[in-house]
């Protein structure tokens, strides 16, 4: 029996149950272009309806940018994650992430042609009725295939003995499996190994949802940690006889600075304050309360939203994110609340809000001590009716959603001046959350620097970078004023122009390692070759002559002459160990006059 044989695979609504479970529009052609599928999630996106539709020219309808003057995808076979815009039902355009893939029958010859494609904006709705009405199974099961190949979740089709029947190309890429045909016919365990198993996997029973059920997974791969949302469907024929199971699964966007004993969540840290954070998330991933993250700016504010957004109950759902110091007030609100046709001069249409985009996840409001007085009045319904209206709309609509605020200001002082309301104050504030400053958690400086060196090396391609002892500790010495994103800059800044493998402290910006301001700073005193400090012998070095002469001028001050060169202390201190410097013995180093 061959795959395309397999019972699996001859169920009659296959297709529709696989695309309840993908999360993107999906159509098909033929090969004169006329579109013989259309599911309900591109009908969402479109605003054309399947029978607007179907046996139509796909340009006849709605169309893309780029496919006007001709169609690609017939010359170029497959077209994969390309950002385009669409033109709606509407006239308006919707930019999406496009893929597409031409289908062949068994001789080679085109057919026809799959597309998905994805609104670039968080999704808002599972993917409905995906409809087969081709009819033959050796078709179906190339259709299939293309199918399971195309979209971007992984799915593994087992039987109701617990088999694999099929691996699609991205659950291959998800678990590290690079032989298909190998893993045809393999238990589910053998397959998905230990990390995935657990004494709660069954086999389907009758009285399974057809929603199925779903749970998030932590799996290694490559050396590489993943996290999984693993959905498990009920497959029954039309007598409604079970007939296996489909695993859907997606993979959970980490952030590799996250990964390991010292990270979570994107966040990074081994300090105790960093600890006590991520100890306060875990204590909130059952809870839906509001939170109220402080701390200065760029100390990864809104890592802690999503870390919070990712271990809750509302982790599959979209997160949505506004910067309320960025739009002005007008549109401010119909970013927030959205805005039907004619409610101001450019409201040529009805538009969801971030309200209205994040139902079933989490709102994060960033930056909330800028929001305008009359907002404040708005939000504060919001959060306690969880109900809200668009701009120039009396009717009155139900929020599912979580908030989760963020500032830099001190919203008590903002609270007495009267610039925030205190009764939205109490009410953001539930559970507060504060990130500490850089310089408060100076343990974590090293452990940040390197893993963003690693990646920022990775990305762009070059070998595998590591700073210096003497670099690391002016790392350590610096004071971060703009905290975390300071470090990524420096970081990137490295990257950028050092030439080597290896990272000194003359490959660190100058304000961090010193040595340039400090050059420059002696060099503008006119100290030359021919006139050394007293005591300097003509084999001492460039570097150690500037110290000695910063020090002579500053009457052996540490700290004064640190100061002078632009260099912290601790640096100053390390460097006359280096260099033998020890100041003159029974003189009275006295401040000098101001």
């Amino acid at each position: 029996m061959t795959e395309s044989d397999h019972p699996l695979l001859l169920v009659p609504n296959l297709w529709q149950q696989i695309a309840e479970t993908v999360d993107e529009a999906l159509f098909l052609v033929d090969r004169n272009q006329d579109v013989v599928y259309f599911n309900h999630r591109a009908e969402e996106i479109t605003g054309f309806s399947a029978a607007e539709v179907l046996g139509r020219h796909c340009l006849a309808s709605f169309r893309c940018t780029e496919c006007v003057a001709h169609c690609g995808l017939f010359d170029h076979e497959r077209i994969a994650n390309r950002q385009i815009d669409i033109r709606r039902k509407d006239e308006s355009l919707i930019t999406v992430l496009k893929n597409a893939v031409v289908l062949r029958d068994g001789t080679g010859e085109v057919v026809g042609g799959l597309e998905t494609f994805r609104d670039v904006t968080p999704l808002e709705a599972q993917i409905k009725a995906c409809s087969d009405a081709r009819g033959h199974a050796e078709e179906r099961g190339q259709m299939l295939a293309a199918v399971l190949g195309s979209i971007q979740e992984g799915i593994v089709a087992l039987d109701a003995e617990g088999k694999v029947v099929s691996v699609s190309r991205r659950a291959r890429h998800m678990l590290g499996i690079e032989d298909e045909a190998a893993s045809i016919g393999m238990a589910c365990h053998e397959l998905l190994g230990a990390e995935l198993c657990d004494a709660s996997c069954r086999l389907p029973q009758d009285d399974d949802p057809p929603e199925g059920r779903q749970q998030r997974r932590e799996l290694r791969v490559g050396g590489r940690r993943i996290e999984l949302n693993e959905r498990v469907l009920p497959l029954r024929d039309d007598d409604g006889r079970s007939l296996g199971r489909l695993l859907v699964l997606t993979e959970l966007p980490t952030d590799d600075l996250g990964e390991g004993p010292s990270g979570f969540h994107g966040l990074l840290g081994r300090s105790p304050t960093m600890l006590a954070i991520f100890k306060r998330i875990r204590q909130l991933s059952h809870s839906e309360v509001t939170v109220l993250i402080t701390g200065e700016s760029g100390t990864g504010k809104e890592l802690a939203a999503r870390a919070l957004h990712g271990t809750s109950p509302r982790a599959t759902g979209p997160y949505m994110a506004v910067s309320c110091a960025a739009l002005p007030e007008g549109l401010l609100e119909s970013e927030l609340f959205g805005h039907v046709k004619g409610a101001f001069t450019s409201a040529v249409r009805d538009r969801k809000g971030r309200v209205e985009l994040a139902q079933g996840g989490t709102l994060f409001l960033d930056e909330i001590g800028e929001l305008p007085l009359p907002l404040q009045a708005k939000l504060l319904r919001l959060l306690q009716e969880r109900t809200f209206e668009r701009v120039g709309e009396d009717r009155t609509r139900q929020a599912d959603i979580r908030v989760v605020a963020a500032t830099n200001r001190d919203l008590e002082r903002a609270v007495a001046t009267g610039t925030f309301r205190d009764d939205l104050y109490y009410r953001l504030k539930v559970v507060p959350l504060r990130m500490p400053p850089l310089r408060d958690r100076a343990r974590d400086v090293a452990l940040l620097a390197a893993r963003l060196l690693a990646r920022h090396a990775r990305d762009t391609g070059r070998p595998e970078m590591r700073f210096t002892r003497d670099a690391t500790e002016a790392l350590l010495s610096y004071r971060w004023p703009g905290n975390v994103r300071e470090l990524v800059n420096a970081v990137e800044y490295v990257v950028a122009l050092s030439g080597t493998e290896t990272v000194d402290r003359l490959d660190l910006p100058p304000e961090i390692g010193g040595t340039e301001i400090a050059s420059a700073a002696i060099e503008g005193t006119g100290l030359t070759q021919a006139a050394r400090p007293p005591g300097s012998g003509s084999d001492e070095p460039d570097e150690a002559r500037r110290l000695r002469a910063a020090l002579e001028r500053n009457s052996w001050h540490r700290i004064d002459a640190a100061q002078e060169l632009g260099i912290h202390r601790v640096t100053l201190y390390r460097l006359m160990r280096q260099y033998g410097i020890s100041g003159p013995r029974g003189r009275r180093r006295a401040r000098p006059p101001d």
